[in-house]
C-alpha cells in the first residue's frame, strides 16, 4: 500500500504518536477491503491507534446530497467498527463538549477569516459538481452546496476536537479534504490550532506492504 506523507516526514515518525484511522463509510461497501488492508498497514506503523468512523451527521448529509439510504449506511458503519476495534463513530463524538466547543471554533472561523470560508464555500462546490458529474445528485444544486458546507465544517470541527486530546497523526485510504491540507501548510496562521500540527498519511491500494 502507497503511503505519502503531508506535513512531515514518515521516517522522521517514531511509531509511538497517537494516530487515527479515518474511515468515510461506503455505501456499496466496495471499498471495505482497501479499509481492511490499510487498517492492517497502520497497526504495523504505530502503536496507539484509533479508529475514527465518519458516520452520524456525516452520513445524514451525504445521504441527503445523493439519495441513498442512510440507515443502510449507518449499519455499515456499525459493522466497521466492529471490524476495527477501538473505533471512535462521530455520532458519539458530536454528544461530548469539546466537539461542541470545537465546532463553535469552526463556525467563529468562517464568519472572522475570509479565507477560511472561500476555501469551504470552493470544496464544498466541487464536490457536488463531481456528485452531478456521475448523475448522483438528489436534490438541487445550491441545497447540495449548502450542506456540503456543513459537512465540511462539521470535518474540520471532528478532526479539531481529536486534535485538541494529542491525536496528530492522520491516516486515510483515499484523499482528505483539500481544506484540512491547507491547514497544515499553514496558509491560516494558527486559526484553529492545532490543526495546523496534524500529520496526514493519504494509502491508495489494496494491500498493505
Amino acid at each position: 500500500m502507497k503511503a505519502t506523507i503531508l506535513g512531515g516526514d514518515l521516517d522522521s515518525l517514531t511509531g509511538d504518536e497517537r494516530c487515527l484511522y479515518t474511515v468515510s463509510v461506503d455505501p456499496s461497501g466496495m471499498r471495505e477491503g482497501s479499509i481492511l488492508a490499510g487498517f492492517e498497514w497502520v497497526k504495523r506503523t504505530f502503536r496507539n491507534v484509533t479508529p475514527l468512523i465518519g458516520d452520524g451527521p456525516l452520513i445524514e448529509r451525504t445521504a441527503r446530497i445523493t439519495g441513498a439510504d442512510p440507515e443502510l449506511v449507518e449499519r455499515r458503519a456499525l459493522v466497521l467498527s466492529d471490524r476495527l476495534p477501538g473505533a471512535v463513530l462521530m455520532s458519539r463524538l458530536v454528544l461530548d463538549e469539546d466537539f461542541t466547543r470545537a465546532m463553535e471554533r469552526v463556525s467563529a472561523a468562517t464568519t472572522t477569516c475570509a479565507g477560511f470560508r472561500e476555501g469551504i464555500d470552493e470544496e464544498a462546490g466541487a464536490y457536488v459538481a463531481r456528485v452531478a458529474r456521475r448523475g448522483g445528485l438528489a436534490i438541487k444544486a445550491e441545497e447540495a452546496a449548502r450542506i456540503s458546507r456543513e459537512y465540511i465544517e462539521l470535518e474540520v470541527a471532528m478532526y479539531l476536537c481529536m486534535a485538541s486530546r494529542g491525536w496528530l497523526v492522520d491516516v486515510y485510504v483515499g484523499r482528505e479534504l483539500n481544506i484540512l491540507k491547507r491547514f497544515i501548510a499553514q496558509e491560516f496562521g494558527l486559526l484553529l490550532s492545532p490543526l495546523e500540527r496534524r500529520v496526514f498519511i493519504g494509502l491508495e491500494g489494496e494491500t498493505a506492504t
